[in-house]
């Protein structure tokens, strides 16, 4: 899961994009009902998707009152942001969420369909762990409704990467590849992962393979190497190489972790 930023301001003020780093302002009080002794969180689970039209996280809000006790019946609003704008990009199940008995209440955002003719656009750094990577995030914020208004008191967000369908690597570029042995497999057992696919271009030979393994561990070095998960869940693998040029090239793979 991916940490949350929080900050006490309208929605229309902007919202930054953050990496796992908490911000919270206290405002001035309000009168009637108010929010601003609560903390609002988000998680996206997963938080890293296709960009294919039909990949989904499920976002979990979660509403604490001042003592760390679950808040129930608080109405939220909703929204997707882009470079901190609000614009509708991709899907929510709801646009309104109310909170349950046990303080949280999920929304589900499916992804946007691909740019066209395999475009990619923008690209992004899913956590201060990971590499930025070719394709966007989507932000997701959560905002406290009061008093029967929409502006609300308290604004929680959480990033979701959106991984594109195939990246265009630039000319001369190597060509990434790997497997993945077993795609899925249990907690605290290895998987085994190799890049002897990648290709360097003519004339050029690849000298460095890093891997990323969506988990916030340090990268791995080398054309061949393992990994294994503490939790389970499905993770984004990327590998990135380089050539003797200084070019790169990356691509990523998802796995599935089980808790048995």
């Amino acid at each position: 899961m991916k940490a949350f930023s929080t900050v006490a301001t309208a929605l229309a003020a902007g919202i930054a994009i953050a990496g796992c780093t908490v911000h919270q302002t206290e405002a001035p009080a309000l009168s009637g009902p108010s929010g601003l002794a609560q903390v609002v969180t988000l998680s996206a689970t997963p938080d890293t998707i296709t960009q294919n039209g039909s990949s989904q996280s499920v976002i979990v809000v979660s509403v604490r009152g001042p003592n760390g006790e679950p808040v129930s019946g608080q109405q939220l609003r909703v929204d997707t942001l882009v470079n901190g704008t609000a614009t509708n990009f991709g899907t929510l199940s709801s646009r309104t969420v109310t909170t349950g008995s046990n303080g949280t209440a999920n929304v589900v955002f499916t992804s946007p369909a691909a740019p066209p003719n395999g475009a990619v656009f923008g690209s992004c750094s899913p956590s201060l762990f990971s590499p930025t990577l070719p394709g966007g995030c989507v932000t997701v914020a959560a905002t406290q409704i009061a008093n029967g208004f929409t502006g609300g008191t308290q604004t929680s967000t959480v990033d979701i990467h959106l991984v594109p369908l195939e990246v265009i690597p630039v000319p001369g570029a190597p060509t990434a590849d790997f497997t993945i042995s077993p795609p899925t497999n249990k907690v605290e057992t290895d998987f085994f992962f190799n890049a002897s696919g990648s290709l360097a271009a003519s004339g050029k030979t690849i000298v460095e393979y890093k891997w990323d393994f969506g988990d916030g561990v340090p990268n791995k070095f080398g054309a061949n190497t393992s990994h294994d998960y503490a939790a389970p869940g499905t993770y984004f693998v990327t590998l990135t190489v380089t050539d003797n040029t200084g070019i790169k090239a990356s691509t990523t793979k998802s796995l599935t972790v089980t808790s048995s």
